[in-house]
């Protein structure tokens, strides 16, 4: 059969895709996966009759197997991310961590296989197929493929928004078992609500007034940041206020240290996240990108000529990324069906043979405590 007839037959409900999940399997959502897959199988947790070994980063919202009599019926295991939620949810003895490195994460399943337990169930979200039968994964491709390719079923879960990008992105429908189409709900209301009324009354009112301001779409994925984020922080993060003084002076005395054709890395949170926006870049000729993820104003960069990557060792003249995680709306704009941004596993991204490869690699990060 062609392409067409094996994704019309392998076309399936959530409910079905959740119902194949039995007692003891394990079952993995890679980071940035699709929602609803992730609560139809908490729907059907009771159900199960049994405990299924559940990986995943930490999301966003319970999609509903962290309280109740659903828990038991999932042993959960954060990888690479924590977050707020799977914090709680550890230190209450209900979840575990494995702090883990997007390079090596497999190296235990791909060399040590029988020490490793196999993966019964990948479920990732991707594009509609294109004309040829291919999808990818967005603008968020993060781990989702390193998992399709090395779980014993791999269901897709069809999602007709998201951004359709360019690179090493693409799997081809005979490669899932199968096909779950379900676009996902739109920011749930009652979640944010939920944060609202744990905050004092000026905080929830300033934080309403910015979803007025930016729409509840910007605020969604901020949602578990909320309570112990300052307004204030939020609105510079929301590039809704300038950033502080400081960092305009940090930004300055980087535009000193970057020299034209080098190719850079750019790390989250501040100040690093702001350097973009704040011009240290802007005066700068032929930069190159090779990144894990971004900042937000970075594809503004890309569509400038400002990072072209005319000097680059390998990719050269693309902007190579993991995930466009990081990229404001306007970045995503750009980004969107646009073949000077290539996203590649980070499997392949963060190893270190390929980033010693790059010319002049410049990495731009923030120290934690």
């Amino acid at each position: 059969m062609n392409w067409q007839e094996y994704y019309r037959s392998r076309t399936i409900s959530p409910d079905e895709a959740a119902a194949m999940v039995k007692p003891g399997m394990r079952v993995d959502f890679p980071l940035a996966a699709g929602t609803v897959m992730q609560r139809a199988l908490a729907a059907r947790g009771k159900q199960i009759g049994g405990v299924v070994d559940l990986r995943m980063s930490s999301p966003l919202t319970d999609p509903g197997w962290m309280g109740g009599d659903v828990a038991r019926h999932f042993k959960i295991e954060f990888e690479l991310f924590i977050g707020n939620l799977g914090r709680a949810a550890h230190d209450r003895q209900q979840a575990t961590y494995l702090p883990n490195l997007f390079s090596t994460a497999f190296k235990p399943h791909d060399e040590r296989p029988a020490e490793d337990k196999p993966i019964d169930f990948a479920f990732v979200n991707v594009t509609t197929p294109n004309a040829k039968g291919f999808v990818s994964f967005g603008p968020h491709q993060w781990n989702k493929r390193m998992y399709a390719r090395r779980a014993r079923h791999a269901i897709a879960e069809v999602d007709a928004n998201l951004t359709r990008t360019y690179g090493d992105v693409y799997m081809h429908v005979s490669e899932f078992e199968y096909f779950v189409e379900g676009t996902p709900p739109p920011p749930d209301q009652a979640v944010i609500e939920s944060a609202l009324a744990a905050m004092d009354a000026e905080k929830r009112e300033g934080i309403r007034a910015i979803i007025a301001e930016v729409g509840v779409e910007r605020i969604w994925p901020l949602v578990q940041y909320l309570q112990r984020t300052p307004l204030s922080d939020l609105r510079v993060l929301l590039g809704l206020t300038p950033p502080p003084a400081e960092f305009k002076a940090v930004a300055g005395y980087l535009s000193e240290l970057i020299e034209d054709g080098v190719t850079i890395q750019i790390g989250v949170g501040d100040p690093s996240s702001q350097m973009p926006r704040l011009g240290a870049f802007d005066r700068k000729h032929d930069l190159g990108l090779h990144t894990e993820m971004v900042a937000p104003g970075i594809a503004r960069l890309v569509d400038a000529g400002i990072i072209n990557g005319r000097r680059k060792t390998i990719h050269r003249g693309k902007a190579v990324a993991v995930a466009w995680s990081g990229s404001d709306p306007d970045d995503l704009r750009i980004v969107d069906d646009n073949p000077a941004f290539e996203l590649y596993d980070p499997e392949y991204v963060l190893k270190l043979a390929t980033v010693s490869a790059n010319y002049r690699q410049t990495s731009i990060n923030n120290a934690l405590a």
